[in-house]
């Protein structure tokens, strides 16, 4: 049974991550939301709408083919947890990594998030490391 919680999930991998919507975050990250995991320019975590841009702007920038798989989603009340598989191009070399993401859902928004991806298998695949 889908909830709440599990469609804005969709939504936003979907929205945001594969059709590369960025008004979408303005629909469904909440004003007051936080994403604990992801830090913006300043270092801090990101807060609400406006907070997140910049980080999806720089992200994109750098895989503007970036495609995210949800490969399994489970609920519990007002929360979904994704497993994910990331795939993209960094220079002009194909990439894969994976990560888990947690939402908590509120009024059809994500009110508070927690990432965590496989960024140091990513930066082995483009020889940063």
């Amino acid at each position: 049974m889908k909830s709440e919680s599990m469609d804005v999930m969709h939504r936003w991998v979907k929205e945001v991550w594969n059709k590369k919507r960025k008004e979408t975050i303005d629909e469904i990250f909440a004003d007051a939301g936080v994403a604990r995991s992801f830090v913006g320019e300043s270092g801090q975590e990101l807060r609400d709408h406006a907070g997140s841009k910049p980080f999806f702007r720089r992200f994109r920038n750098a895989s503007p083919d970036l495609q995210v798989a949800i490969e399994d989603c489970f609920t519990e009340g007002e929360r979904a947890v994704a497993r994910c598989t990331v795939n993209a191009k960094q220079t002009g070399n194909p990439v894969e990594f994976t990560g888990i993401s947690i939402i908590r859902a509120g009024n059809g928004k994500i009110v508070e998030a927690w990432n965590n991806f496989d960024f140091m298998s990513l930066n082995q695949q483009v020889a940063v490391i």
